[in-house]
């Protein structure tokens, strides 16, 4: 049990390091909701605090937070972004 809480305590922390590696440029995300529906989105994430993600969200057009462990995979959209 301790080995896979650990392992996703790892994937989360990697997740926000390649988040803040971007903030501010367009990223696109695969996201679970609270519900178990698989989202792709366009973000542009603005702050990362407490396990949580404030971003701009092109896809819905508005600002949207999120849970930095239901973000299941994340692309940067310009080349300046290094992952």
């Amino acid at each position: 049990m301790f080995c896979l809480i650990s392992r996703i305590i790892g994937e989360v922390m990697e997740m926000e390091q390649k988040l803040q590696r971007c903030m501010g440029q367009k990223v696109e995300i695969m996201y679970i909701d609270r519900h178990g529906n698989i989202t792709q989105r366009l973000i542009e994430a603005r702050s990362i605090k407490n396990n949580y993600v404030c971003a701009y969200c092109f896809t819905q057009k508005g600002l949207r937070v999120f849970r930095l462990e239901q973000i299941l995979a994340a692309m940067p959209m310009q080349q300046q972004c290094v992952v």
